[in-house]
């Protein structure tokens, strides 16, 4: 069973699906290291407590869920067996610090 896209309301809102929108690339490495590290919720676009859509693309809106702690690290993940939290830049898409502690911002 497919789940429903309400396509006229992502075209009011301005909210591009998953590879529609464009978007650059430090944005598309961060996004691909996140898909790599977590597990997205097949319910991101659907479930409101991902927060709103508008004017956001897929891509975007899983780097928010993300920057909000509401994605869930992948098992296979060595950093989540071993209980630690998985920091990825969203500046500079590197894997080991957050965006506040990034060399290129301070």
């Amino acid at each position: 069973e497919e789940d429903y896209v309400p396509t006229y309301i992502y075209k009011n809102i301005d909210y591009k699906r998953k590879g529609e929108g464009k978007i650059d690339n430090a944005t598309r490495k961060v996004f691909q290291l996140i898909v790599k590290l977590f597990s997205i919720p097949k319910d991101l676009e659907q479930n409101r407590k991902y927060g709103p859509k508008s004017g956001m693309t897929f891509e975007e809106h899983v780097i928010r869920a993300y920057k909000l702690n509401m994605l869930e690290p992948k098992e296979e993940s060595s950093s989540a067996e071993e209980g630690q939290s998985i920091d990825i830049c969203t500046h500079c898409a590197t894997e080991g610090h957050t965006r506040d502690e990034c060399s290129e911002l301070i």
